[in-house]
């Protein structure tokens, strides 16, 4: 449905995006150009919510722990290869993907 005034009140809309993006110390780092990054968090809208941003800010904690579950997944199968193999043999979904980055 169509956000209501208080949600748009403390939007940032696409033509000030770049200003929140750049001031984000990471930024440079990031591969990702802030017109894709608008588009993400924005779900295609022409504003950037508060609630949208806080909600795309925690990613942050996702990223951590895919990063861990990555090295995890290659410490115990060597290769992107062998990693994509073995998940394809043992297709149990996110459980079985989180039961093998807990080890």
């Amino acid at each position: 449905g169509s956000p209501n005034v208080s949600e748009t009140a403390f939007a940032v809309p696409y033509h000030r995006w770049s200003y929140v993006w750049k001031a984000w110390p990471m930024a440079d780092f990031r591969a990702s150009k802030w017109q894709d990054v608008f588009v993400y968090i924005s779900d295609g809208d022409t504003y950037v919510t508060k609630q949208a941003f806080l909600k795309a800010f925690a990613l942050v904690n996702v990223s951590s722990a895919v990063d861990t579950c990555a090295a995890q997944l290659h410490r115990y199968h060597g290769s992107e290869r062998q990693v994509w193999r073995y998940l394809q043999a043992h297709a149990g979904g996110a459980e079985e993907l989180f039961r093998n980055c807990s080890r």
